[in-house]
């Protein structure tokens, strides 16, 4: 899916490289040790996020309410009036998350 990154584990800090050992793998991130939080789950998941985002595209490409649109009609269609027609949308509720993390990951903002 997309390429593999390493957290090593140093004396004040996690470092996070992208690659496997013996390639041209440079550092991506720092963790510090810090007492207060896990330092280590943190750095884990930096190192898993080029999988998670991947995976999370994956998911809102084929989500089973809005099929990969992202929108859903808003209102019950079986309250308007017969022949009338509601162009109304709203962010599908099943994967909006997802988008959002997405959107974030990105650096783009997302309604």
């Amino acid at each position: 899916m997309s390429e593999q990154w390493e957290v090593v584990e140093e004396p004040n800090e996690y470092v996070i490289f992208n690659g496997e050992r013996g390639t041209s793998q440079f550092a991506v991130a720092y963790v510090p040790k810090y007492a207060a939080h896990d330092s280590a789950e943190h750095a884990r998941l930096v190192a898993a996020a080029p999988e998670l985002l991947g995976t999370l595209k994956l998911m809102v490409a084929s989500c089973p309410v809005c099929e990969g649109l992202g929108e859903i009609e808003d209102g019950p269609e079986y309250l308007l009036p017969i022949g009338e027609y509601t162009q109304d949308y709203m962010s599908c509720p099943h994967c909006s998350d997802a988008r959002q993390a997405i959107a974030k990951a990105r650096g783009e903002e997302h309604p």
